[in-house]
């Protein structure tokens, strides 16, 4: 995922992308310490159930919480950007 940190997945109605997408997202999750999820479902979190028990996964489930974890989100950016631009580098990579 380091060397390709972006991923489109496209295809037909039905033809599994839900599916494909979840099942990446928990390989992530199960086999990185390093990866924290915030997942925002405003549908009181029916649709990411089977994050809800993982540790590294925060999910949204209203309005509130969603604005709430965003605004943490854009705090935890400008501090990266922050450490980059003071210690002139590119990309933080975790040990």
């Amino acid at each position: 995922i380091d060397s390709l940190p972006h991923l489109l997945i496209a295809g037909s109605t039905g033809g599994g992308k839900s599916n494909f997408f979840r099942q990446v997202v928990l390989s992530l999750l199960k086999n990185s310490k390093h990866i924290q999820f915030y997942l925002l479902d405003l549908k009181r979190g029916i649709e990411v159930v089977e994050f809800s028990d993982l540790p590294n996964v925060r999910i949204a489930k209203d309005e509130k919480e969603a604005v709430s974890y965003l605004e943490k989100i854009v705090q935890e950016m400008k501090a990266r950007f922050k450490y980059l631009e003071e210690n002139r580098k590119k990309k933080i990579v975790p040990e």
